[in-house]
């Protein structure tokens, strides 16, 4: 039930809401709250237990930044415009992170995503975050500064992770 949730939603929350709002629900609601294995552990099956990131993880992961692209490459999104300036970046850095998954899930290693960082997410958010809030000067320190911010994440993260 719970990856049916995170299967779902993230193409509605993406084509409904703001993109900087759709990318915080997805992050820390769907892949934060609702995964089993952060407050659900109870609902996993004791086979994959320890190996979440491979067995589902990693997948559902990628679902949800694939689904992020809605607004950045479907023109019919009111949110479209929003990602004028930064169409490529963002797409790059989706592509990054994917190739980033693809490596962790077949070496079995999370330390390859400090090689892989996930930019993606601290662009999205911060290109987002800038129109949110009708910023229009200082992007580039904005960007900048999630970048930091999710740069450490993935260390803490790596650091949770190293026994996948």
């Amino acid at each position: 039930m719970l990856l049916s949730i995170r299967v779902v939603l993230p193409t509605i929350i993406f084509s409904l809401f703001h993109p900087f709002i759709a990318m915080l629900v997805n992050e820390i609601v769907l892949d934060g709250l609702v995964s089993p294995h952060h407050f659900f552990i109870h609902y996993i099956p004791d086979k994959i237990k320890g190996r979440h990131k491979v067995s589902y993880d990693i997948f559902l992961d990628g679902w949800g930044f694939l689904n992020g692209l809605i607004p950045v490459l479907y023109k019919g999104n009111k949110y479209y415009p929003i990602f004028e300036d930064y169409r490529s970046l963002i797409v790059g850095l989706f592509i990054w992170k994917i190739i980033g998954n693809i490596v962790i899930y077949k070496t079995k290693n999370y330390k390859f995503s400090l090689l892989f960082q996930n930019f993606y997410i601290a662009a999205y958010l911060s290109v987002g975050f800038c129109d949110f809030f009708k910023i229009k000067n200082n992007k580039k320190k904005i960007m900048s500064l999630f970048i930091i911010v999710f740069v450490l994440r993935e260390i803490y993260l790596v650091s949770l992770n190293k026994n996948m």
